[in-house]
């Protein structure tokens, strides 16, 4: 679990009980640029990958040696992701090698998923761009996060609105089913799985949700901890949510 902006990597286990213990940490402090903005992660392998808002990047290290290995992107530029209109979450289908990129916006005010074939060609990676969907939110809505479900073959999507003032928002899980191939269907149709926003309004955490993964019938939710005064006094929020 990749930490935004301090670039530390915590390894977490979670017992029978769901209570989560930090087991490990990872420093990058050497190896990612300092001004790195972290939004999401997955582990391949020995690789770990991590997608960069800030420097539009996606980089990617060997959890054993710790030395990177260059990654090319092939048919698309996310240097024009900028941090306005960035990426939220990155999730791979380990069986196809494929990896879905999720967009916070594009200047339409689009929010984007694109999906990748992973070579690996021994000295490098490339992802290889293969399709995208977009869809438009409500204005005060976002997506944050993406998670790909192997057992249901879809795509599980965290949506969110944030109101920075401390009123009450919206904590949302949806799913989005892929064809067999897999592939995206020809329109965005994702369906509402669970409403956790009782779980998280007026309790004391940050409440900036933007992690999202799922093992087994759960849901783990996590926090990134925003800096308004409202906000920097509150724990990080790790929770526990069962899925329908």
């Amino acid at each position: 679990m990749p930490t935004e902006r301090n670039r530390l990597i915590y390894s977490v286990r979670i017992n029978s009980k769901g209570v989560a213990h930090v087991i490990d940490t990872i420093n990058l402090k050497e190896i990612l640029p300092g001004n790195a903005e972290i939004e999401g992660s997955f582990i391949l392998d020995n690789f770990i990958f991590l997608a960069d808002e800030e420097n539009r990047k996606i980089f990617c290290f060997n959890l054993q040696s710790m030395k990177s290995k260059p990654i090319k992107i092939n048919g698309i530029d996310i240097s024009e992701f900028t941090s306005k209109h960035g990426m939220e979450g990155i999730s791979v289908d380990v069986d196809s090698q494929i990896v879905y990129l999720l967009r916070e916006k594009n200047p339409k005010n689009r929010s984007e998923i694109h999906s990748f074939k992973l070579v690996d060609t021994g000295s490098n990676f490339e992802l290889n761009w293969i399709d995208s969907i977009s869809t438009k939110l409500e204005i005060s809505f976002r997506y944050c996060d993406l998670y790909f479900d192997k057992e249901t073959n879809s795509i599980f999507l965290l949506k969110t609105s944030f109101d920075r003032s401390g009123a009450d928002n919206n904590y949302l899980i949806e799913k989005m089913s892929l064809t067999p191939g897999p592939s995206f269907y020809k329109d965005w149709d994702s369906k509402l799985v669970v409403d956790f926003s009782d779980k998280v309004n007026k309790k004391e955490y940050n409440s900036n949700i933007e992690g999202l993964v799922k093992i087994d019938d759960f849901f783990f939710v996590v926090s990134d901890n925003r800096k308004e005064e409202n906000q920097k006094q509150k724990k990080t929020a790790f929770i526990k949510i069962k899925g329908n």
